[in-house]
């Protein structure tokens, strides 16, 4: 640890222990301190450097295209990360929170719980052997105001196909649409 601590940042500055002592630190490593090197560094300069290597660093992670995910509906239904197992599960969800990404989602079990939106993943479905509760203003504490209701629809599968044709549907809930190749 002490040569890590040791080591210089690079060419433009310090080591993190001579930033904490604002001197050189002596390490078992062989090297030949000269009395030019004993001179403190500038804090301005310093404090420059390393924003400009934060600077350089977002530039180069941000060129890789992050984006935010899409977001939610209230009354959209969603699968759900759990964090121990990294399993995902059906859950609804209530309301948008205040904080950025944040959503108050209910399980089938009638549990509400908090996540962030990289946990929730959008289902173009409405899981069918999944029932969550009826009465969910009971289940809501009151500190939750109650949702309200959303001009946004939830995603589809992008077909033109009435979701009331269920003849049509595979078991995961995807609509099958038979090719028009095939009409004779």
């Amino acid at each position: 640890m002490l040569c890590a601590r040791t080591t210089p940042i690079d060419n433009h500055l310090p080591s993190p222990a001579e930033l904490m002592f604002n001197r050189k630190v002596v390490s078992n490593l062989p090297i030949k301190v000269t009395p030019s090197q004993w001179t403190t560094h500038d804090p301005d300069k310093v404090q420059e450097r390393l924003k400009q290597r934060q600077d350089t660093q977002k530039h180069y992670h941000d060129r890789t295209g992050t984006k935010d995910l899409p977001p939610l509906c209230p009354g959209q239904f969603v699968t759900l990360q759990d964090h121990n197992s990294g399993h995902w599960s059906p859950a609804k969800v209530i309301e948008k929170c205040l904080e950025p990404r944040s959503y108050m989602v209910e399980t089938p079990n009638g549990g509400i719980l908090r996540r962030n939106r990289k946990q929730l993943r959008e289902t173009p479905w409405v899981p069918k052997r999944v029932h969550f509760q009826d009465g969910m203003k009971d289940l809501i504490p009151n500190r939750i105001p109650k949702p309200a209701e959303s001009t946004c629809e939830p995603k589809g599968s992008g077909r033109d196909v009435q979701a009331s044709d269920t003849s049509n549907r595979t078991r995961s809930g995807r609509i099958s649409v038979k090719p028009d190749r095939l009409d004779l």
